[in-house]
């Protein structure tokens, strides 16, 4: 099993960061996106 760092790993960042990207092309009228922002240990 491979560990993949949830916030130091370039790609997973890049994915991450795709989320306001998809949901501003997918939801007309888009007013708010509210996220939970952390990080659990």
């Amino acid at each position: 099993m491979t560990f993949i760092s949830p916030y130091n790993d370039i790609e997973v960042v890049a994915g991450q960061g795709t989320i306001a990207v998809e949901l501003e092309r997918q939801i007309d009228d888009l007013d708010a996106v509210f996220v939970a922002v952390g990080e659990a240990a």
